[in-house]
């Protein structure tokens, strides 16, 4: 609610120096600029002394008291100018005896409104009037009792009610917020409805404001839009900036009135030109879509901009998001952040939200897990959904907090209760790996199956493995398929290697090779290294594409520099059979080894064999080879059969016998066996 009386944003305790614009003074007094320059010798100069001004307000101003006061309410009340002009008017009025002008100077000493405070003064012009047993000094007397600055305010309610019986409206409307809030009484809107419409059927303009509020959201009455509007109207009539913001809201959503963007429009920027500066991001939302003007974003982001200055929180948040996105500005994230946290230390949830996720991906700021959960539990507790599941992820990942997947599935149970599409798929993870929860293949299809048809990628990707591997349901390739084709479409790239591999190995379909081909090197393209490595086989068996062990050696190498496993592995292969390069057990080993230790099952036989004696074997009979590839086949195999027959005489003790001959034949023969010699 509204409390008395006008806006003082700006004007608190001006210095002592102070100037007013010349111009402004001549249009206050209503005379030629001449007139002052005349007065004072000061032509060619643009702003003249409060001295000077209130002499001028002395020999202008006025020889009537109650217009001396006029004008000076005109000043005092408007809340666009600063106070200080209207002091004068009011120090020559009550120099004649205007009671109204000691009651206003009263509260201007008291509160230090257009003059430096003074409690003493403030109560002397007041008590003039309290003698008098004028509203608006009982009225005065009971706000500073209130407020402790005279006395104790247990007398302020009694003095309250006996300003607004006597018909002083200031009395009125602070009788009124007096009952709203329960000041000195019990509670009592309705009460508080009747004393606001008082003062505003006698015409305070912040009481009809309020009278409007009361029947918008039934306080102390029932909802009633239609007297809500008239009275808003009315407060904006007599030209209560808050009552245009007001109204503005009401054509911008048609709320009881019709939507009207062009009148929404034009009722911001009024309260905006009156001092209400936070409309300017309602202006900059207008700008910003081309409602009610011509679409200009640069003077959107400019007005949000104001607006965000001015506390207004969700400009703050659009401003975070223009930046985070480089929309209509160059891509700042340090900025996106700054305006994100200006945000949420407003109390606004979901910049709390942002703040947590900058947090936690270290966008536009450190990387903090502490601060990220410190934010996302704020904006989670709040009941924002997808801050529960990015606390979940912290659960589930152990960051910041002890890993414990039992809270990270209470958390994407809450989430998921909401809406959070993606927290329902984290839940069917949970449930299919048994982790937090008892393992569950019925509940994981559920929320996979939930979430998949609410768009979430992923899941369907997972869903499709239900399908293909015929796991809790019936086997089903046509299906399985038909997901990673929707997945794939999708942008989850996985799904090509899922697909090339089906149609390489002929699995569920006819076996075809160039679509393996093709979905290999979608995948391999988007970064899917493992994809990669299955793309270099098939130029290493001549599947589809010609036979390339350069391409291939290549595409296995990209693949393990990746760190994927199936890489080490086939390099390991390359090397052990001599795939385009000189063939090396002893380095196939190396990189089976290195796919073992990367978790491929498959490596385990391959380091089982190759070990240091068959390699030392394996590197004898390549030796071997390179003699019998040298020398010749028949040499060499008569050097063999005349070492054996040798060492067989000497055994035998003979010399030539037809028994070592036949022995060494025969070994010759089975060690030549094992070479290579070509067609």
């Amino acid at each position: 609610m509204i409390i008395p009386t006008r806006n003082r944003i700006f004007y608190f305790l001006k210095p002592n120096n102070m100037t007013i614009n010349k111009t402004s003074a001549a249009q206050i007094l209503g005379i030629d600029i001449n007139e002052i320059d005349k007065a004072f010798n000061c032509s060619g100069v643009d702003e003249i002394s409060l001295e000077t001004y209130s002499s001028l307000v002395n020999m202008y101003g006025g020889e009537n008291a109650e217009e001396l006061n006029e004008k000076g309410r005109d000043i005092y009340y408007d809340g666009a100018q600063p106070d200080e002009l209207a002091i004068p008017f009011f120090l020559k009025s009550a120099d004649m005896g205007n009671i109204s002008s000691m009651n206003i100077l009263g509260q201007a000493f008291l509160y230090g409104y257009g003059v430096p405070k003074d409690i003493s003064k403030g109560v002397k012009y007041l008590r003039t009037g309290l003698y008098c047993q004028n509203g608006f000094s009982c009225w005065q007397i009971a706000n500073a009792l209130s407020n402790g600055i005279i006395q104790p305010n247990d007398l302020a309610f009694s003095l309250l009610e006996t300003s607004a019986q006597k018909g002083q409206i200031d009395g009125m409307f602070d009788l009124a917020h007096h009952y709203e809030h329960g000041k000195g009484t019990n509670k009592n809107l309705a009460l508080a409805l009747e004393w606001y419409k008082k003062s505003a059927d006698n015409g305070h303009r912040i009481g009809m404001y309020n009278t409007g509020v009361f029947y918008e959201f039934g306080y102390g009455s029932e909802k009633d839009l239609a007297q809500a509007y008239n009275y808003y109207k009315m407060s904006a009539d007599k030209g209560y900036s808050s009552a245009f913001k007001k109204l503005a809201d009401w054509y911008y959503d048609g709320v009881y009135v019709e939507k009207n963007f062009d009148e929404a429009f034009r009722l911001y920027n009024e309260a905006y030109n009156r001092g209400v500066k936070t409309a300017a991001a309602d202006i900059g939302l207008m700008f910003i879509r081309g409602e009610g003007t011509p679409q200009d974003p640069t003077k959107g982001v400019e007005y949000y901009k104001i607006g965000a200055e001015k506390g207004v929180a969700w400009a703050m948040r659009n401003l975070g998001f223009i930046y985070r996105n480089g929309k209509y500005v160059q891509q700042n994230l340090e900025e996106a952040f700054k305006y994100f946290l200006a945000g949420a230390d407003k109390g606004l949830i979901d910049c709390a939200s942002e703040v947590g996720y900058c947090y936690r991906v270290g966008e536009g700021v450190e990387q903090s897990h502490e601060k990220a959960y410190k934010y996302l539990k704020i904006a989670s507790d709040n009941g924002v959904s997808w801050s529960m599941r990015l606390l979940g992820y912290m659960y589930k990942m152990g960051q910041f907090v002890e890993q414990d997947y039992s809270e990270a599935a209470k958390l994407f149970q809450k989430a998921d209760e909401l809406g959070d599409s993606d927290s329902t798929a984290q839940l069917g993870y949970l449930y299919y790996n048994g982790l937090g929860v008892e393992k569950d293949l019925a509940k994981s299809f559920d929320y996979y199956k939930k979430a998949a048809d609410n768009g979430v990628i992923w899941a369907a990707y997972n869903l499709a493995f239900y399908y293909k591997n015929g796991e809790y349901v019936k086997q089903d390739y046509n299906e399985a398929i038909r997901l990673f084709n929707i997945t794939a479409e999708n942008g989850y790239n996985a799904s090509y290697e899922e697909l090339a591999l089906l149609y390489h190995n002929g699995t569920g379909v006819q076996k075809d090779y160039h679509k393996a081909y093709d979905y290999f090197k979608k995948a391999s393209d988007a970064g899917i290294m493992h994809a990669r490595a299955n793309l270099g086989v098939l130029y290493l068996n001549g599947d589809y594409v010609a036979r390339n062990y350069h391409t291939a050696f290549r595409l296995f190498t990209e693949a393990a520099q990746a760190g994927v496993a199936f890489g080490f592995y086939q390099i390991g292969n390359v090397y052990e059979h001599g795939y385009g390069v000189k063939r090396n057990k002893r380095k196939a080993a190396e990189y089976y080894s290195a796919a073992m230790k990367s978790g491929l099952d498959i490596a385990d036989e391959k380091v089982k064999q190759l070990t240091p004696a068959t390699i030392a074997f394996s590197e004898m009979m390549d030796i071997g080879q390179q003699i019998i590839d040298e020398v010749g086949q028949d040499q060499v195999k008569d050097l063999l059969s005349d070492i054996v027959s040798n060492a067989v005489d000497k055994i035998l003790d003979e010399d030539g016998s037809i028994i070592s001959e036949i022995i060494g034949d025969a070994v010759a023969e089975g060690i030549m066996a094992g070479f290579d010699f070509g067609d």
